[in-house]
């Protein structure tokens, strides 16, 4: 998947479904980082989207201490 230089929008979606994090984030290279300070540990789902709403990216993730 090529993203590099697109401006893809990161959404953090808990178990429950609720949206807790958005951020547009300047993709520049192969790894960028968003904070997940102050989230309850658990699953989450990392939804990346481009500007249109077209899916990029939906992985399930860990947030721990």
């Amino acid at each position: 998947m090529e993203v590099i230089g697109v401006l893809p929008f990161v959404r953090l979606v808990n178990a429950s479904g609720q949206t807790v994090l958005t951020e547009a984030v300047p993709w520049y290279s192969e790894t960028e980082s968003i904070s997940v300070r102050g989230l309850v540990p658990g699953v989450y789902w990392l939804v990346i989207t481009d500007k249109n709403g077209n899916g990029l990216l939906k992985q399930a993730v860990v947030v721990n201490d």
